[in-house]
C-alpha cells in the first residue's frame, strides 16, 4: 500500500505585485512550511504508521516481537541499577538469540525518561558507573539514542523501547516519491504551488533483526 501526502502553499495577487514593483524574490518561508509538513507527516507514519492507510511503522509493525523484561518502572527510586541493566542485556539477547546470532544490535531507542533514569541509576561496587554506561561498555558497538516520542509509543500508549540491528538491509521507511513541487496554479487572485510526496510506511525484511519491549 502506498499512501500519498499532500499539501500546498501560495502567493496571493498583492504579494506578486508587490514582488514584482520591487523587483525581489518572493520569500521562500511557505515552501519551507509545507516541505517541513509533509516530512512531520512522514516521520510520524515511519514511528507509528497510519491505520486509516493500514501502514505500520516501526513502533507498531506486527512481525516485530515483544521481549518480556522485568515489569519494574526504571523512573521509581526503588528500581535498583542492576535490573536496568538486566532489561538492557535482555532487550539486546533477545535479538541473538531468535535470529539464531546472525544479527547483532547496533542501536537501542529508549523513551527520554528511561534513558535519564539509566543513565542516572549507578551499580553498586562497580566504579561508580551507570547501569547505561555499563551495557555500553559491555556492547561498544551499540548506540543507544532517546526520543520522546517512545514515551507513547507502546500499543497502550505507554514507553515503548526498541533494540535491533539497523540497517537498510533489514529495515526501512519506504518512500516510493520523495517531496516533489508541481507547477504553480492559478486559483482566483493567488498561484497556489501543490506538494506530495508518497510512501507505504515501514518495511521490515528482517523483523528477527530486531525487538521491542513495553513498561
Amino acid at each position: 500500500r502506498v499512501y500519498t501526502i499532500g499539501d500546498s502553499y501560495g502567493y496571493n495577487i498583492a504579494e506578486l505585485t508587490a514582488s514584482a514593483a520591487l523587483g525581489a524574490q518572493l520569500p521562500d518561508r511557505k515552501g519551507r512550511s509545507a516541505r517541513n509538513a509533509i516530512d512531520n507527516k512522514m516521520n510520524q507514519i515511519a514511528l507509528k504508521g497510519d491505520s486509516q492507510y493500514k501502514l505500520y511503522g516501526m513502533t507498531n509493525h506486527p512481525n516485530v516481537g515483544l521481549t518480556v523484561l522485568s515489569g519494574e518502572n526504571w523512573v521509581l527510586p526503588a528500581t535498583t541499577a542492576e535490573t536496568v541493566k538486566s532489561d538492557l542485556n535482555a532487550m539486546y539477547n533477545a535479538v541473538l538469540l531468535q535470529s539464531n546470532g546472525v544479527h547483532t544490535p547496533n542501536r537501542m531507542v529508549l523513551p527520554l525518561s528511561l534513558h535519564t533514569a539509566a543513565s542516572d541509576k549507578y551499580l553498586a561496587n562497580n566504579q561508580g558507573k551507570s547501569a547505561l554506561q555499563a551495557f555500553k561498555d559491555d556492547h561498544p558497538q551499540v548506540e543507544v539514542v532517546q526520543s520522546v516520542e517512545f514515551e507513547t509509543a507502546s500499543s497502550s500508549g505507554g514507553k515503548l523501547a526498541m533494540c535491533g540491528e539497523f540497517n537498510e538491509e533489514n529495515a526501512e521507511l519506504e518512500v516510493p516519491m520523495p517531496f516533489k513541487q508541481l507547477n504553480g496554479q492559478e486559483r482566483n487572485l493567488e498561484i497556489v504551488v501543490p506538494c506530495y510526496a508518497r510512501t507505504a510506511g515501514a518495511i521490515f525484511h528482517y523483523p528477527l533483526a530486531f525487538t521491542k519491549a513495553e513498561f
